[in-house]
């Protein structure tokens, strides 16, 4: 029986990702890999030195063996459903902020006016509730706005 060379697995193992899992659906999470690697170095090392009565065999051999048997045994019990957990940014509190005053410094500025003129000459009724809409919604906005920053840091 020869002895395993570890150089020649270290150098069979820097592609065992694309080899182990090139064709499996879904992803293996790191955890699993760390076992999965670990596994198929003991298995690469147990097939060159020759497992239970088998002949020893080459380097690419005893690799080509390993991946049979990842697949052939349902990827060693491991699952490959790993997600990355969403990362959510800080909202922009500067964006918002500019984004809030060009709202109420100009555009229902605007809308102001328009319903205001709309109301004092009596053109109709419409233009008092939106007018007074807007009343309401410049400051309801102001507060939302300080109620979902409430707890920016």
């Amino acid at each position: 029986m020869t002895e395993p060379n570890d150089s020649q697995i270290t150098q069979i193992m820097k592609n065992a990702h694309l080899d182990l899992a090139g064709n499996v659906s879904g992803k293996f999470s790191p955890a699993d890999w760390e076992k999965i690697l670990g596994e198929a170095r003991r298995r690469v090392a147990g097939h060159m030195s020759g497992v239970a009565g088998a002949p020893p065999l080459e380097v690419s051999a005893a690799w080509a063996e390993v991946m049979r048997e990842f697949h052939r045994e349902n990827h060693w019990g491991y699952a490959a459903n790993f997600k990355k957990p969403k990362v959510s940014r800080p909202k922009n509190l500067g964006i918002d902020l500019i984004w809030l005053t060009f709202q109420s410094m100009t555009a229902t500025k605007v809308a102001i006016l328009w319903a205001g003129e709309g109301y004092s000459n009596g053109d109709g009724a419409i233009y008092k509730w939106i007018f007074f809409a807007l009343m309401v919604y410049i400051p309801g906005n102001a507060l939302y706005f300080i109620w979902r920053y409430r707890k920016h840091t």
